[in-house]
């Protein structure tokens, strides 16, 4: 019985076949998608027909593309960094060379490890967020959605360390512009006028 049912539905579909009633269909030639999946609970599977039906990405679609975007804002903000703390660096260097006094090269090098302390900082606030958004996207999307792994923070950290170095700690010995000779003798002048008043007041007292 079974078999006889199993063969007159081939025989029926090969007809229709035949008479090109599954062509033109919506969706044909394209992949299927099937979006009702049956590990997602059925109130979310409800709200994205709804969604989908109005034209509007669910959540977790959202969070794909915010994830994305970020992981290139990440990528750029490296690259980024790499290009000026080579620039500031060597700019650094050449200031280090200069005989003559080095104060702008002092106040130079607290300018670059500032920019260093706040660019380290800013992407690591990257990194954290990457991961915060991929913790929610795992939390609303689909068991059928490709996952993200999230960023490993202290090695990237590390790397960052590597590739993007802060300014090497060093003492930069100031070259004092020599007291003119003008100055040299008032002040060896007042000097000498004080041990006189002080030797003076001192005699006073004992008498």
């Amino acid at each position: 019985m079974a078999d006889a049912i199993q063969h007159l539905a081939e025989t029926q579909i090969q007809e229709a076949l035949d008479e090109g009633k599954f062509d033109n269909l919506p969706g044909s030639g394209k992949p299927l998608v099937f979006n009702e999946d049956p590990s997602v609970p059925l109130h979310v599977r409800i709200t994205n027909r709804v969604l989908d039906n109005a034209g509007i990405a669910p959540e977790w679609v959202e969070a794909r593309r915010e994830i994305i975007e970020e992981r290139k804002t990440v990528q750029a903000l490296f690259e980024q960094c790499c290009r000026e703390n080579q620039a500031r660096n060597e700019r650094l260097q050449g200031l280090l060379e200069q005989r003559g006094p080095q104060r702008e090269a002092l106040a130079y090098r607290q300018v670059f490890a500032e920019w260093h302390s706040n660019k380290r900082s800013k992407y690591l606030h990257h990194l954290k967020s990457v991961n915060n958004s991929i913790l929610k996207f795992c939390m609303s999307a689909p068991s059928t959605s490709q996952p993200f792994s999230p960023y490993n923070v202290p090695e990237e950290m590390r790397n960052f360390d590597t590739a993007i170095p802060a300014p090497e700690t060093m003492t930069i010995e100031l070259q004092v512009e020599a007291v003119s000779p003008r100055r040299s003798s008032l002040q060896s002048t007042a000097r000498a006028l004080y041990q006189r008043l002080s030797q003076s007041h001192s005699r006073n007292n004992r008498s």
